[in-house]
């Protein structure tokens, strides 16, 4: 700087970009205001499949009759399944039809303790036994069942577990947020490997996944997209007051809530599909 020119006859004279950058700091430009965090959820569930439980197939001594107990939960009240034995797995399904039983019905908390007969037939092992959503009467061509077992080849007569059908297994997350101020809460509802383009019932039960209670609150629909993913958020209102941490479960049933009939009389297409226990988040 020249003797006797001062600070502000430079900044008079010299370009505006440069000015900005000689003569003191500026402010920052941001992006708007600083966005509010999402609270966090209260409760959490981790969704499993429904319904779950064992079945043993034997032979009756006599006849030679087949004759399968099948012990189950989750399923839907006071209903018919048909019961097929087919060669193959359930991870291969689509065997050749091997013995047709006599429907297995639920009793009136969804379980099931039943024995069914088939007709006379050999069991060497190497099978797969079906439970369908069903009846054998309203039993479609080509049905997907609800839940299935591999029957062992060292032990055919052995128990065996019963679960969800491979390639048919839903799995995910629900989590509820409650505002105290208006007693509303928000089910955030994350699941993934439905079939897609299916729309299923929400609800909150009380009870466990084995025993279901009382309806709690019917959440709404969620719509699963052509990849069978389902990201959904649902509001309930009217609430008595928040979650409590323990004894709320919540059941994603087969079909959507103008399906499923009432508690009184059920549906086939209330038959649930995942459930899972809220719990404080980990």
């Amino acid at each position: 700087m020249q003797p006797g020119t001062s600070q502000r006859a430079l900044c008079a004279v010299v370009p505006l970009a440069l000015l900005l950058a000689a003569c003191g700091p500026t402010t920052p430009v941001t992006g708007g205001p600083t966005p509010t965090p999402s609270p966090e959820p209260d409760l959490v569930a981790r969704l499993d499949n429904l319904p779950v439980g064992v079945v043993r197939v034997q032979q009756e001594p006599g006849s030679r009759r087949l004759l399968a107990h099948l012990d189950m939960s989750g399923l839907v009240p006071r209903t018919a399944h048909a019961v097929q034995l087919r060669r193959g797995t359930c991870l291969q399904r689509g065997g050749p039809l091997l013995a047709a039983f006599a429907d297995a019905t639920s009793n009136a908390a969804g379980g099931m303790s039943a024995d069914v007969l088939g007709p006379a037939a050999p069991l060497a092992g190497g099978e797969y036994l079906e439970l369908h959503l069903v009846g054998a009467s309203k039993l479609a061509a080509g049905a997907v069942p609800i839940a299935c077992a591999d029957i062992s080849a060292t032990a055919p007569t052995a128990g065996a577990r019963m679960t969800a059908t491979p390639g048919y297994k839903p799995f995910g997350s629900v989590s509820i947020t409650y505002t105290a101020s208006d007693r509303s809460a928000t089910l955030a509802v994350s699941l993934q490997a439905l079939v897609g383009r299916t729309h299923h019932a929400v609800e909150i039960l009380t009870g466990t996944c084995t025993a279901l209670g009382q309806v709690v609150q019917p959440a709404g629909d969620v719509s699963a997209d052509a990849g069978g993913t389902v990201k959904a958020t649902l509001a309930l209102s009217g609430m008595a007051g928040p979650p409590p941490p323990t004894g709320w479960v919540v059941v994603v049933r087969s079909g959507a809530g103008d399906a499923i009939g009432t508690a009184a009389q059920p549906t086939a297409q209330a038959q649930p599909i995942l459930c899972g226990p809220f719990a404080k988040a980990a």
